[in-house]
């Protein structure tokens, strides 16, 4: 990967380990959040997600993250609640996947249906300044 370079992933390519080779090249990462995934604010206290997420349809939250148990690796988390209808598509089209697969889904993947929720270590625009 060349340096400056940005990585834009999927869940199903959701690596911690990636992310870390991507940054020591000097390379960005824009990637959706895995549910389970550890993440601890910048003194390095365990986050909740559903303590931090936002109210509202459409409310943008930015906050500083370490991510990972392990690595915790500084990142930004971007938050954007989703209209209801959508949030009910995503939990519909994750329960028939899970069933196709003969699988179950955690109560967490299913609460954060609610949100977009991406992780990036790409300085924001005011750390630019």
């Amino acid at each position: 990967m060349e340096a400056g370079s940005l990585y834009v992933a999927d869940l199903g390519y959701f690596n911690l380990q990636m992310v870390a080779q991507r940054r020591q090249a000097g390379g960005y990462t824009l990637t959706r959040l895995q549910a389970g995934t550890a993440l601890y604010s910048p003194q390095g206290q365990r986050l909740c997600l559903a303590n931090v997420l936002p109210p509202r349809v459409g409310q943008l939250k930015e906050m500083h993250v370490l991510v990972g148990a392990k690595q915790r690796m500084p990142m930004r988390r971007l938050l954007l609640r989703v209209p209801k209808a959508i949030a009910d598509k995503r939990r519909e089209d994750l329960l028939r996947d899970a069933q196709r697969r003969g699988q179950t889904i955690s109560e967490e993947t299913l609460r954060l249906a609610d949100w977009t929720i991406l992780i990036t270590d790409v300085r924001s625009q005011a750390s630019l300044l």
